[in-house]
């Protein structure tokens, strides 16, 4: 999946541990993930987010980018249109 006009990539790459993250969100709501390394808990959050349309604030976003996947995990947001 290829994120279209307007929508935000989010990747975290780390050669040495051969990781490699990404999620394509449009408007703040996670739309498609792609997880490459040992993250099963990553993996298991990023599929959760993308099939419930999971809404990520600015904070999310920015720990996101820092490496921090926690914000996708189901009991630390809500999901779009509640």
């Amino acid at each position: 999946m290829e994120p279209e006009t307007g929508d935000e990539l989010i990747v975290v790459e780390d050669a040495r541990r051969s990781s490699y993250r990404r999620l394509i969100l449009s408007n703040g709501v996670v739309v498609g993930a792609l997880i490459i390394g040992h993250h099963p808990e990553d993996l298991a959050a990023a599929t959760a987010a993308v099939k419930k349309q999971l809404q990520l604030d600015a904070a999310a976003r920015a720990a996101l980018r820092a490496g921090d996947w926690r914000s996708l995990k189901p009991t630390s947001r809500v999901p779009a249109g509640i």
